[in-house]
């Protein structure tokens, strides 16, 4: 991460492009762009974001409503504000024990294909036989 810090703004935006493509490194401008756009309008209705402003808030409800309208309409605005109350439980976690760790690629779940099934990262064999063995124990 101290490599990436220390590069510029524009390179930051080569490297990304680089490795994930334009397509979406473009998508990411624009989604951070809009994010800011939507902190910056709501500012005067909700105030700054402090750890007081956002304490007694049901994170989980919130994201859970917008997921829906998203889900009902095809908005992606919605997938937006998302976006920024998740930027928001980053910056002042909800819970005690919320914390960041990195993880690494044999921790992560995955995804879920299209048609229902797990699916990892092919260059992960371990990652997949992992799996196959918690599932077979009654584990997910």
């Amino acid at each position: 991460m101290s490599e990436l810090s220390e590069k510029t703004p524009e390179s930051v935006w080569e490297l990304l492009r680089e490795h994930v493509g334009h397509k979406f490194a473009s998508t990411l401008a624009w989604a951070v762009r809009g994010m800011v756009d939507r902190m910056v309008m709501s500012a005067p209705k909700y105030g700054k974001v402090t750890p007081e402003a956002v304490r007694d808030r049901d994170w989980e409800a919130s994201l859970r409503q917008r997921w829906e309208k998203y889900v009902g309409t095809g908005n992606v605005e919605w997938l937006l504000d998302m976006m920024n109350f998740l930027c928001i439980m980053c910056t002042f976690p909800p819970r005690a024990q919320d914390h960041f760790r990195p993880t690494s690629s044999d921790e992560s779940p995955g995804y879920i294909a299209a048609d229902g099934t797990h699916q990892f990262n092919p260059l992960d064999i371990a990652a997949r036989e992992r799996h196959e063995r918690r599932s077979q124990m009654g584990g997910n």
